[in-house]
């Protein structure tokens, strides 16, 4: 938020309106401007100036144009729609005790990027998603053991070990089991740099090659791996299809190289992601860094998804159930049309495997486009109000504050 900002109210003597106001305040507003249509109570609250709300302004309060001119830059606010009634004054004093510590930028980003998932049904109770630490590449960040939907504070926050999955500090909140599916793809892989994992019901069927449809997914390759744990249990594990261990995380990475298998398109030529034979020869001797699949399928379970940015891997997870979910209906729409017909198809038309890398790219530079779409959107959500009150509490003490030295 900008320095000693100008906010606008709407419905100010309503008790939302009241919050509102309080929450203005904390959040270092200089002007509060009130907009109601009972003018003797509006008189009693003591603010900074009034428009008022004629029953005969069925488009809404007529704003003076000084004062639209004012507010035109600042962030406008959903909270007096969507803003929870049951949120206490001591929510509010924790939001201004956070404005003396805000959290380091790449850990609100990583619980934005939670909410952007389970806003768009990629991540529900379950399902997470990580950052490798950009201080300290030995060292991750993801949540607690709780929906990815709740998150909203530092605390909510574990940091790990890469070497382990063992929490840097004890004691520490309850972990999710699966952490070992971060650890060992930030073990084994230097360049990613975010890990998400989700049971996305438009992925899980396709144990069946998962292919890019259309621009936007390029970065699947020409087919999607498939982890299959059964193929990795050892005797005493728990066959609940959880990536528990060091072991099964281990299988799962390996999944993700480049060089670990060859694959072969349709019509005979080796895939694009499939580096040349005298590339795995240097990779085996050493020379040649290992390099990641953006995406590894889970048998039964769900998917992986890898980035070099918590933005990227965001924007990966989403589109490749977008994908997902548009192959389905191409197989469909496939082979209802041709059913029964004798001509000669040569089905699905995928994206060309000379175009794979291209439309990655493209992905690359324009991942910010929908980013701040989608944070805008969550925004917007009651679900994340809190988050959303103290990250817009960081932008207005920008640079003036100092990052948490625990982190």
């Amino acid at each position: 938020m900008p320095f000693n900002f100008t906010v606008l109210i709407l419905g100010v003597t309503s008790a939302s309106g009241a919050i509102a106001v309080l929450l203005a305040r904390e959040l270092g507003a200089g002007k509060v401007i009130r907009c109601g249509r009972n003018i003797e109570k509006i008189a009693t609250l003591g603010l900074d100036g009034t428009v008022p709300l004629l029953d005969t302004d069925v488009a809404g309060p007529l704003i003076p144009h000084s004062l639209i001119e004012e507010i035109r830059s600042v962030y406008i606010s959903p909270v007096t729609r969507s803003f929870p009634i049951e949120l206490t004054l001591s929510t509010l004093k924790t939001m201004a005790t956070s404005r003396e510590s805000p959290p380091q930028s790449h850990l609100w980003t990583l619980i934005a990027g939670s909410h952007i998932l389970h806003y768009h049904g990629i991540l529900d109770a379950y399902g997470h998603l990580s950052v490798r630490h950009p201080d300290d590449c030995n060292i991750f960040v993801m949540p607690r053991n709780i929906a990815p939907g709740t998150l909203s504070l530092e605390s909510d926050l574990v940091k790990y070990h890469v070497s382990d999955a063992s929490p840097v500090s004890t004691p520490s909140p309850a972990g999710y089991a699966e952490r070992f599916i971060h650890s060992e793809i930030y073990k084994r892989f230097p360049e990613v740099q975010s890990v998400a994992h989700s049971h996305a019901p438009a992925v899980i069927p396709y144990t069946v090659p998962l292919e890019p449809c259309f621009h936007m997914a390029g970065f699947l390759g020409s087919k999607t791996p498939v982890f299959d744990i059964a193929d990795y249990y050892r005797e005493n594990d728990t066959r609940d299809l959880l990536v528990r261990d060091e072991h099964l995380g281990a299988a799962l990475a390996s999944h993700f190289s480049k060089l670990n298998q060859a694959e072969i398109e349709n019509d005979g030529q080796v895939s694009v992601n499939r580096p040349k034979d005298d590339e795995q020869r240097d990779a085996a001797q050493g020379t040649l860094q290992e390099s990641a699949r953006a995406v590894v399928l889970m048998r039964g379970h769900g998917l992986t998804v890898v980035g070099a940015s918590i933005e990227e891997c965001v924007f990966r997870a989403i589109y490749t159930a977008e994908n997902a979910a548009m192959q389905t209906a191409s197989l469909a729409v496939h082979s209802a049309y041709f059913e029964g017909k004798k001509a000669d198809t040569k089905g699905i038309r995928y994206l060309r495997s000379d175009e794979h890398a291209p439309s990655e790219d493209m992905t690359r530079w324009t991942c910010m486009r929908p980013w701040n779409l989608w944070l805008r959107e969550i925004e917007s959500s009651a679900l994340i109000f809190e988050y959303s009150a103290v990250m817009l509490n960081e932008r207005h003490v920008g640079q003036n504050v100092e990052n948490l030295s625990a982190w």
